[in-house]
């Protein structure tokens, strides 16, 4: 009788989506490195040099895994090619000091069962990567024969991102804290005049997987907005109609 895989079936002839990684984000981040060196931040890599360039054949169920790891984490995107998404441009190419880290904290929540952990225990010490499992099963659905290997690329994702400190707590959001202070509170809070929205550094929680949080400073707080990656055209003609309807300017119907 042929053994089992010990991983989840990721054939080429399928377009199946996994909905965990089964890499940490480390080896992730290594592996979408040779979709940038090969020009994947504007024009989509073949997978056949992709493999070559990884020393991996296209058929193997690692080189697939790793495809379907980097996808999930939202570093990469594609179908037989594949490019940088646009967090995985920010993160390799970023262009402010918090850029970078900003996007590495979105990759750990691009994965819903992470969002899960995150939610549940920022600012707080880590339970054991059993207890950890345990949440996943029930929470997230993952089967039990990977709750506890899934729990443990969760915490090394994490501290990959030196975002789990010396007692074991996670700081998520003291991380993007720590970010925003390049960033003077005037200039966040106490410009008013301000003509362009800028990412929100100071989140209440992660945003929602697959999407990103806006934020425009006005007296004192903010007017956030959340919106998908990747928007479509409609939701933009309806989101633009919104705003022209708030335009104090607009004389009313």
């Amino acid at each position: 009788m042929p053994k089992k895989s010990a991983v989840p079936d990721l054939a080429p002839s399928t377009k199946k989506e996994v909905t965990y990684p089964v890499f940490a984000l480390e080896a992730c981040v290594r592996f979408s490195t040779a979709v940038k060196d090969l020009g994947g931040s504007r024009t989509p890599v073949a997978k056949s040099v992709l493999a070559k360039h990884v020393g991996l054949a296209e058929s193997t169920p690692s080189f697939f895994q790793k495809i379907s790891a980097s996808k999930c984490f939202g570093i990469i995107d594609g179908w037989g090619s594949y490019v940088l998404t646009e967090q995985g441009r920010r993160y390799f190419y970023p262009t402010d000091d918090a850029a970078k880290t900003d996007a590495g904290m979105y990759f750990l929540t691009k994965p819903a069962a992470f969002s899960i952990l995150i939610n549940r225990f920022d600012g707080e010490k880590l339970p054991s990567v059993a207890m950890l499992g345990n949440i996943l099963h029930q929470e997230a659905g993952i089967a039990e024969s990977w709750k506890d290997r899934l729990a443990s690329i969760f915490v090394r994702s994490a501290q990959f991102l030196g975002i789990i400190d010396g007692n074991g707590f996670l700081r998520y959001n003291a991380s993007m804290n720590t970010q925003s202070q390049s960033i003077s509170e005037d200039t966040l809070v106490d410009e008013p005049a301000a003509t362009e929205m800028v990412r929100y550094r100071r989140r209440p929680e992660p945003p929602s997987p697959g999407h990103t949080v806006w934020a425009f400073p006005y007296e004192g707080g903010y007017i956030r907005l959340e919106t998908p990656e990747k928007m479509p055209p409609e939701l933009w003609r309806k989101l633009n109609a919104y705003v022209q309807i708030l335009n104090p300017d607009e004389p009313k119907k």
